[in-house]
């Protein structure tokens, strides 16, 4: 799996309910931080990140993406956008990256047959 991760970046694991995909997903994921078990090449351990966003028929794009929430201040209604986690994890790679922190970045998105 972490060769897949370091050809593809990807890897799609499908199955049945419960033969264990996202228990196997987690596992590879804290792999990652080990150097000898790591899809990116390094000499030492590094952190990873793990986001696992379950993606259920409650979840929409808003809370997945980000998008606009309402809510009130000093008695009006405000309106404004709110990054949610595929974008906040994406920033915070990026970040990551540009300052050479070597940080991994993994999203498991449970569940996306269960959301139109």
């Amino acid at each position: 799996m972490t060769e897949a991760l370091y050809e593809k970046k990807v890897v799609l694991l499908i199955g049945n309910t419960g033969v264990g995909k996202t228990y196997l997903a987690k596992k590879i994921s804290e792999q990652l931080c080990k150097s000898e078990y790591s899809c990116f090449p390094s000499s030492e351990d590094q952190s990873v990140n793990v986001e696992v966003v379950s993606c259920h028929n409650s979840v929409t794009y808003e809370d997945v993406v980000g998008g606009i929430t309402a809510g009130t201040e000093s008695g009006e209604i405000v309106f404004e956008y709110k990054d949610k986690i595929l974008i906040e994890t994406i920033l915070k790679a990026s970040k990551d990256y540009k300052d050479c922190k070597g940080t991994k970045y993994v999203l498991i998105m449970d569940d996306l047959q269960r959301n139109d």
